[in-house]
């Protein structure tokens, strides 16, 4: 089936659904929950899936959660009222899916047990109001986790051997090498260029969202969605959950919610001064809920070095980003664009340099 091309963006109408659902026990009681879909991701370098139940509450996306959060979720809702929990409805077996790779009919196995228990347990008020329950359903995603999946993600970025890197592009002052990954359709793409201009600015302005859309037009929204360390968004070090989203002319419109990261120095090393670091990674989070006539993108890993050179007068800017976009659109032109992508990076640089003062 083909996408529906992207239709102009109402800026005003997709803000105001960006925002988290808070609910009281009672409320938890008579709300509608269901379980319609499941969100797989794919630690950089490594074939094993990341399967995440997508609960949604009254017609909205609440969280995703993993088979293991569920499960001790089970666990203690047996311990804390047994008296109700006696009823529950069957647990999708643990073991079921542990011996490698699950099928997808072992997935959608489990997601529609998962939707029946969970519909169960939220009708139930002695079972919401237990500070089990209240803990589970909390809306901050759990930050360390997330710091700890993608420092493992940049980790394994460090450890590619440079020859096994592809130069497709070198024009302009612009370098683009690509890498084909086992078990992923999408290329890994490292870009690089240098910005006459002094790292701050060069930082400041790359972390300004609202200067976005000078080299990516088609970005239509760019908001902080929260700050997790940090005020503003040219502050280091800074943590922030970061919504995006694009309009595609011929394709589906796609979005994207991020966790974003900025630092002064390297992983590792943050006392640096010439050099600074913004490494980036889709979350799901509950104030970005899936939006109508979106496609939510998945943007596995980012991470952009910037360092000052020639004294201090210019920044060389070096990144590596895995992306997919999901949907309908073939790898092979989203490879082929990624390859040659030397136009928005030159137009970054352009606009960096004339506005530096």
């Amino acid at each position: 089936m083909a996408e529906a091309p992207g239709a102009e963006i109402d800026v005003s109408s997709l803000e105001a659904e960006l925002h988290a659902i808070e609910l009281t026990p009672e409320e938890w009681t008579k709300a509608e929950v269901a379980i319609p879909d499941i969100t797989e991701t794919q630690a950089f370098g490594r074939s094993k899936l990341k399967t995440y139940y997508n609960i949604h509450v009254n017609g909205s996306f609440y969280r995703g959660y993993r088979f293991s959060e569920i499960n001790a979720l089970n666990s203690s809702l047996k311990k804390d009222v047994p008296a109700v929990a006696k009823n529950f409805p069957k647990f999708p077996s643990k073991n079921r899916l542990s011996l490698g790779s699950s099928t997808p009919k072992q997935v959608e196995d489990r997601r529609a047990a998962f939707q029946v228990w969970f519909k169960f347990v939220c009708k139930q008020l002695p079972l919401v109001q237990t500070a089990t329950f209240k803990k589970f359903v909390m809306l901050k995603p759990d930050i360390d986790e997330i710091d700890k999946d993608l420092g493992e993600k940049v980790a394994d970025l460090a450890q590619i051997p440079e020859g096994q890197w592809k130069e497709t592009q070198n024009k302009k002052e612009v370098k683009i090498w690509t890498l084909k990954m086992e078990d992923s359709s999408f290329l890994v793409v490292r870009t690089y260029v240098k910005v006459k201009a002094p790292l701050k600015y060069v930082v400041d302005t790359y972390n300004t969202k609202a200067a976005w859309g000078n080299w990516q037009p088609d970005m239509k929204v760019c908001k902080t969605i929260e700050f997790i360390e940090g005020k503003t968004e040219v502050e280091l070090p800074c943590k922030e959950i970061i919504y995006a989203a694009y309009r595609v002319p011929v394709l589906s419109n796609r979005d994207v919610c991020l966790y974003s990261k900025r630092f002064s120095g390297v992983p590792g090393n943050h006392a640096e001064e010439n050099k600074a670091t913004v490494l980036s990674m889709s979350i799901q989070h509950p104030a970005c809920p899936h939006v109508k006539g979106m496609v939510r993108g998945n943007l596995n890993v980012s991470d952009t070095r910037f360092t000052a050179v020639d004294g201090g007068a210019a920044t060389e800017v070096l990144s590596v980003l895995h992306m997919d976009p999901r949907g309908m659109i073939p790898a092979t032109v989203v490879n082929t664009m990624a390859a040659h992508a030397v136009d928005t990076i030159v137009d970054m640089r352009t606009y960096m340099e004339a506005n530096c003062k």
